[in-house]
């Protein structure tokens, strides 16, 4: 069978009409599209579907490409380009009439690429049909699609909301999500108090702020992606910039659950307290989802860090289990269900806060917010008191307790951070690695994903054992100074893990971890646990910064 091509699918034709849109029609919140125009909040879910249909038939399985464009059909009836895409595959599956039909539905709907018409490899049998040949003089009968057009901009964030739709937002195909641009007033324009609460916390924080010791959160966005169901009051954070979503892009799911659809202009501090049926933690999936970690990283890189409870998936009292196969910094996973994630989303806000307006800064800058935010909290917890704590199991958990929070130490620790010491992202490089199974294709599967932050590997097999050589040349340590290398072991049986240094600075080390049994965690004793965990962390100037984790996982058959 010979498969012709197949336009890109169709989200390249969407992705040019989505941006065709007119000022006046940028400058509202409910832009008027024609039926025919995609909004910019379909696009996401348009460009996946777009993914999947041309794998599947690149792969010759049309029946299955034909069955998700019914799906996307069902949903986006009103769209020409998938009828015009699933003509191509009802093509190939020998239902001309049908083809047929769908053409002339997506020239109906608006379709006018009469060259893509009149070339296309699939369409040869029907060049000399008479319905064929009058719906190619329809398309041309189409109004043109508008090739360009300038992008979003950025909106005020008023009266401490952020509202996100078309006018603010544009998608970005390269990562198939969406970003939202806000602009913020200035400090003369910001309510005076930090946290509108009582408490030695609140005033502290007040206070530093009207000395002008402390940032503020003025310009800081918080995004709650449950709908309500574990969020936090406006009035008592009333510098924070609430995120909320217009009626197009709740339809489309854009504010729901794991956050794999939308970025953010500012630092955001978000949680989706949430999940899967009602049982096992959102981030468990998302971890054994390369696509969906890169993500996370992106997140971690640009200023955002989410919150997500971890349900039964850690140390729930019927089996005490630690059930993730990885450990990064990129976001922060609760202990407990709904609501366990508030003291974290709580204490992003005051390290947020907290921090000296130029290092802040400097932070925002640099792409520092989330790892500081990161190191504040980890260091804020009540067990951390010393740096060799710190640079020890019990600070850096899978899973985080929310009882054991300290805010003033979130606060200390902020306030003695300076432009001088403010710690780098820690990023990494794995040089070499040996494969836990010999078959190419069992290594393949041994790999869960590896970022510059963090990597996990799996040893499927009792005996057997990961070694790899790790850089940590990639971190960007500032000019001028003089770095120390920590490497630390976090999680697993330290008996069955070996680190050697592999050059004078400590920048480069050997990893190995030998297959291991269920044991009791380091970080935690009560929890039984199937991974090991190496942290490595870089100093500067006496301030230590969040780890980049390398993770394996030992399954128990």
């Amino acid at each position: 069978m010979r498969i012709g091509f197949l336009p890109a699918l169709f989200v390249c034709v969407l992705i040019i009409q989505a941006a065709g849109r007119t000022q006046a029609q940028e400058a509202s919140t409910e832009p008027s599209l024609s039926p025919s125009t995609p909004t910019v909040f379909q696009m996401p879910a348009l460009r996946a579907a777009d993914q999947q249909i041309l794998a599947l038939y690149q792969a010759g399985k049309l029946e299955q490409a034909k069955t998700v464009l019914d799906a996307v059909l069902k949903r986006y009836p009103e769209l020409p380009d998938p009828y015009f895409a699933r003509a191509v595959v009802l093509i190939g599956l020998g239902k001309q009439s049908e083809a047929l039909a769908d053409l002339e539905t997506a020239v109906s709907h608006g379709y006018n690429n009469v060259t893509r018409l009149k070339t296309e490899p699939s369409f040869e049998k029907l060049r000399d049909n008479q319905r064929f040949s009058a719906l190619v003089l329809q398309a041309g009968q189409n109004p043109a699609t508008m090739q360009s057009a300038e992008p979003p901009k950025a909106t005020l964030v008023r009266d401490g909301i952020a509202l996100v739709s078309a006018a603010n937002t544009h998608h970005e195909p390269r990562t198939n999500t969406l970003q939202a641009a806000f602009e913020f007033r200035s400090r003369l324009f910001t309510d005076p108090k930090v946290m509108a609460i009582d408490g030695p916390v609140a005033d502290r924080l007040n206070d530093l702020y009207r000395r002008g010791k402390a940032a503020g959160n003025n310009g800081d966005l918080y995004d709650n992606r449950d709908r309500g169901h574990s969020t936090i009051r406006s009035n008592r954070y009333p510098q924070i910039g609430f995120v909320k979503y217009d009626p197009g892009a709740i339809a489309e799911n854009i504010d729901f659950s794991f956050n794999d659809k939308i970025f953010f202009s500012a630092p955001t501090i978000g949680n989706a307290s949430l999940g899967i049926n009602g049982m096992w933690s959102v981030v468990k999936a998302a971890l054994t989802n390369p696509r969906l970690v890169a993500l996370a990283y992106l997140q971690f890189r640009t200023d955002h860090l989410y919150v997500y409870p971890c349900v039964r998936d850690y140390g729930w009292p019927d089996t005490m289990i630690d059930n993730f196969m990885a450990n990064t910094p990129y976001l922060i996973i609760s202990k407990g269900k709904s609501g366990s994630d508030r003291p974290f989303i709580r204490a992003g806000f005051v390290a947020l806060a907290a921090m000296p307006p130029d290092v802040k800064a400097l932070a925002k800058e640099s792409g520092l917010i989330a790892p500081t935010v990161q190191m504040l909290i980890r260091r804020g917890q009540i067990q951390v008191n010393t740096i060799e704590d710190y640079l020890s199991p019990i600070a850096h958990p899978v899973v985080f307790d929310g009882e054991k929070l300290d805010m003033q130490k979130i606060i200390d620790v902020a306030q003695s951070l300076t432009v001088e010491n403010l710690p780098p992202r820690v990023e990494f490089t794995i040089l070499k690695e040996n494969s836990a199974d010999p078959s190419a294709q069992q290594a393949a599967a041994d790999h869960l994903f590896t970022t510059p932050g963090a990597a996990a590997r799996i040893v499927p097999n009792q005996g057997g054992s990961k070694t790899m050589t790790v850089s940590l040349a990639n971190t960007v340590v500032p000019s001028g100074k003089q770095p120390t290398y920590h490497w630390r072991i976090l999680e697993g049986n330290p008996d069955l893990i070996s680190i050697r240094p592999r050059n004078e600075t400590g920048s480069v080390a050997e990893l190995e971890f030998k297959w291991q049994a269920r044991q009791p965690s380091l970080a935690n004793p009560e929890v039984q646990t199937d991974r090991a965990d190496v942290g490595m962390f870089v100093e500067i100037d006496g301030m230590i910064s969040a780890p980049a984790i390398i993770s394996v996982y030992f399954p128990k058959k």
